[in-house]
Order: structure tokens, then C-alpha cells, then sequence
């Protein structure tokens, strides 16, 4: 699947395919430096609640209002757990994504059924007449004034995953910049779940700050010959940790201590 293309992907190179001495458009720097902006808000924002919850863990309901407060242009937000061979919302910033997923459990189909099942993003900016999704995507429009929906899957493990989803009544309501800093928030959440074993143990806060930052390292470092994107990074990582059955922190060392993924 393409991943895309996040902040500064987009930026024009001089004929040597270097970024340095560009003649680069000020509404375009202007663009990418108001993206860049939301970006440090959006970390800013994943600081502060692991801050505030450090004592007591982080939980699904804090996790969704920390997306639901993070994500531009997002009126909903919802957790959808596959657990034992079955769907449910465990948590919500309103009754509507519990809705919708009744809705996907009655139609059987939708954007949550899609990543739990087959990817790992899913974005619609037309519900109503988005072809994947024939009768979904009207009803949902229709009963549930649901235009715009990004969907991440969220990687806890072998047998366990779940579906972050964010609702919008506006169409085409998650831009670029939007559904990159979804990924980054999705990528966060899959780590402090998977690490909290699936809603149970909880995470010691130095340990939980220690594993973040080991993360972001890794993911730097496979930034760091230029040829990916942050979105990418961390895609990268948690395909590591899925196809490997290794936790993400493993990984995220793994790289540290070798500067490259490890290999099946």
C-alpha cells in the first residue's frame, strides 16, 4: 500500500536532486512550514498526556481523547477491538463511532472491517459515494452525517489488533498533513496498548518515556538517508514487529544498535 506523502515530500529539488539552494515557492514554504507546525503541536500534545497519565496508565478512553484532541478537523473518535474472532468499540468520544460500527457489523462492511482485516490505512473523503463501501458508505452519511473517515490499524500483537478510526461531517476533511499526523498518533497508541498487554498491566511512566524515545531514535535513523518519509518510518517498524512477532521496542533497539531493521 502507498503510503502519503507527508510534509515536505512535495518540496521541488534544483536539477541535482538536492534541496539546497531551491527556488522554492513561498506559499509553498509557507504550506510546509504551517505543516511542520501541527506536526510539533501534535508531539506536544502526546507529551503532555503521557505526562499527566504517567501514574496511572494510559487507557483506551485516554488514548481516544488524546486523538480526538490531536487530530485536525476530527468530530469523533473511536477504538475497535478484534478480539477472538469479534469486533467492539471499547472506547469513544461519542455514541457515533459506536454507531458506525454497529453499522459495519450489521452491513459487514466498512472501513474499520477493511484495516482489521486486510490494511493498514484506509481514507475516504466522500463516504456517501466512495465505491468500496456500496451500502456502508451511504447509510452512514444518511443516519450519521459521517462525510470523512481515516482509519489505522493498530498493532498489538499475533492476536490481537484494532481499528483507530476518525469522523468528520466535513467532505474530504483529513488532508495530507492530517492523515499523516493520524499515522504518527495511530503508530503511539498501537506501542503504549501492545505495551500495556491489551489493557491490562500497566506501564511504569519512565519506562513508557524510555521506550518513546528509543522509538522516535529508530525511526530517525531510518529517516536519516532521506528516501522516507516519517509516516513511512514508522510503517516500517511495525512491519518489522508484525511479520517478526517482535514487540516494537525490540525492534526500535534492534535498529538502534544495528542502523537497520532486523531481518526474518
Amino acid at each position: 500500500m502507498v503510503s502519503p506523502p507527508l510534509p515536505g515530500a512535495g518540496v521541488r529539488t534544483a536539477a541535482g536532486g538536492h534541496p539546497g539552494g531551491v527556488d522554492t515557492d513561498p506559499e509553498d514554504r509557507a504550506d510546509e512550514f504551517h505543516a511542520i507546525a501541527e506536526l510539533a503541536e501534535a508531539f506536544t500534545a502526546m507529551v503532555e498526556v503521557l505526562t499527566q497519565q504517567r501514574r496511572v496508565g494510559l487507557t483506551p478512553e485516554a488514548l481516544v481523547g488524546f486523538g480526538q484532541q490531536t487530530m485536525p478537523r476530527a468530530q469523533h473518535t473511536g477504538l475497535v477491538l478484534h478480539e477472538h474472532g469479534v469486533e467492539h468499540t471499547v472506547a469513544a468520544s461519542s455514541d457515533v463511532p459506536e454507531r458506525l460500527d454497529r453499522l459495519r457489523a450489521e452491513l459487514g462492511e466498512g472501513p474499520a472491517l477493511d484495516v482489521l482485516e486486510t490494511n493498514d490505512m484506509v481514507v475516504s473523503g466522500d463516504l456517501g459515494s466512495d465505491p468500496r463501501w456500496p451500502v456502508f458508505g451511504p447509510r452512514a452519511l444518511a443516519e450519521l452525517d459521517v462525510r470523512s473517515i481515516a482509519c489505522y490499524r493498530l498493532h498489538l500483537g499475533p492476536h490481537h489488533h484494532a481499528a483507530l478510526s476518525f469522523l468528520s461531517d466535513w467532505p474530504y476533511g483529513f488532508d495530507e498533513v492530517a492523515v499523516g499526523i493520524g499515522a504518527i498518533v495511530a503508530a503511539y497508541c498501537s506501542l503504549v496498548l501492545s505495551s500495556e498487554r491489551v489493557f491490562g498491566d500497566r506501564v511504569d511512566g519512565r519506562r513508557a518515556a524510555e521506550v518513546h524515545r528509543e522509538i522516535g531514535v529508530a525511526v530517525g535513523i531510518l529517516l536519516s538517508d532521506g528516501s522516507l518519509t516519517v509516516d513511512e518510518g514508522y510503517r516500517r517498524l511495525h512491519h518489522a514487529s508484525r511479520t517478526l512477532t517482535r514487540s516494537l521496542p525490540e525492534v526500535a533497539q534492534h535498529v538502534i544498535a544495528h542502523h537497520a531493521l532486523p531481518e526474518a
